[in-house]
């Protein structure tokens, strides 16, 4: 409802506010909140606007009252800074955190996948608990279903496994390079709904910030530092074998066929013929002793 004026007494003299509208419910707004930090200044202005002629507020009076609505908005406004400070100096040290992966591999949740050139080039992934018949859902950045991928009657292996998909849409039109995402439904040998995860893992090439946030930058593409489920040791190559020794060798003597056509046919190792070998007899000296 609208009034016409209220009466309230403030320092104590009895003034009269101009008729404001009243009766709002529910939560207090911005607007709102912003006429309750000043309602002690409205009460003043509304007291020397209506204030007793033969009566007048006095000078110190004002004067402190002044000083007092300066001391407290400057409370206020030490009190968001401070709040201001603490956030920015936490995502800092959030942020200083996420450094700590880069040139790591990481196994986040999820379940994003690029197309580059009609190939998928990163994610993609998921993990079977039990081998499953499995039906593959591929969307478009809109949410839009583009393809179904159907394994039939055959049945996936557990384990690791990645999506078979040539980047085509149900028309077998080849579809624009980009992020999409993908879901999977599994079905064990009983027909039952099986346990399917879909997680990707990747390595952490450097940090971005967007909107305020930042995302870690895996394999090209922005990752959530809360889906990081773990750090994993990088991915090694299989060592190749070197070349077998001849048989009968051993590190760091000579093969028995090569050893018996330098040293006899016995193949005697070199440090046997070397033992075998006579000595040189030292000459004797003019005084009687060997030299």
């Amino acid at each position: 409802m609208t009034t016409s004026g209220v009466e309230t007494t403030y320092n104590n003299r009895s003034i009269f506010i101009d008729g404001q509208s009243h009766g709002k419910t529910g939560r207090k707004t911005d607007e709102d909140e912003a006429l309750g930090k000043n309602a002690f200044l409205t009460m003043m202005v509304a007291q020397m606007k209506n204030q007793d002629p033969l009566n007048p507020l006095d000078g110190t009076d004002f004067t402190a009252q002044l000083a007092q609505f300066s001391g407290l908005e400057q409370q206020v406004n030490m009190n968001d800074n401070l709040k201001s400070l603490l956030a920015v100096n936490q995502a800092s040290k959030e942020e200083n955190n996420l450094f700590d992966y880069i040139g790591k591999e990481v196994v986040s949740n999820g379940n994003p996948v690029s197309l580059s050139a009609g190939s998928v080039t990163s994610g993609g992934h998921y993990t079977l608990k039990e081998p499953a018949m499995v039906n593959i859902m591929v969307y478009n950045p809109e949410g839009v279903l583009v393809k179904a991928i159907n394994s039939g009657t055959d049945f996936i292996s557990q384990g690791r496994q990645q999506i078979a998909w040539d980047g085509t849409d149900e028309d077998g039109n080849h579809l624009a390079d980009g992020k999409y995402i993908y879901k999977i439904i599994a079905r064990n040998a009983k027909g039952d709904y099986a346990s399917v995860s879909t997680t990707d893992r990747g390595m952490v090439e450097g940090i971005t910030r967007e909107g305020g946030r930042s995302f870690l930058v895996v394999d090209g593409r922005k990752v959530a530092p809360g889906s990081v489920a773990k750090i994993v040791a990088p991915e090694k190559p299989p060592v190749a074998a070197g070349p077998s020794l001849p048989g009968g060798a051993i590190p760091g003597g000579l093969p028995p066929e090569i050893a018996a056509q330098l040293f006899g046919t016995q193949g005697a190792q070199p440090r046997a013929a070397m033992a075998a070998a006579p000595q040189p007899q030292a000459a004797p000296s003019a005084d009687g002793g060997n030299r």
